[in-house]
């Protein structure tokens, strides 16, 4: 039986929606813990408390989902529509 592949385009935000962090995962749940578990000044999440769940969405291959997540790092002016297409 095949595998089934899955892979997450996410964003993060602080509080006031002010800093975004984009990454892509194979375990969804357990990036977002690992991300809420970092103290470390640091890192990026640590240091902007970038640590809301904003978006995300699945794919079936990485190369699509890194495609996907360079295309929304390239958005420059806001997040909200991001995920329209």
């Amino acid at each position: 039986m095949a595998r089934i592949h899955q892979y997450w385009v996410y964003i993060l935000s602080n509080d006031g929606h002010s800093v975004f962090y984009i990454g892509v995962t194979n375990d969804l749940y357990r990036r977002i813990l690992e991300h809420r578990a970092m103290e470390d000044e640091e890192a990026f999440t640590g240091r902007y408390r970038v640590l809301k769940l904003v978006d995300y969405q699945r794919y079936q291959w990485i190369n699509e989902a890194i495609a996907r997540e360079r295309e929304v790092e390239e958005v420059e002016a806001g997040v909200e529509g991001c995920f329209d297409q």
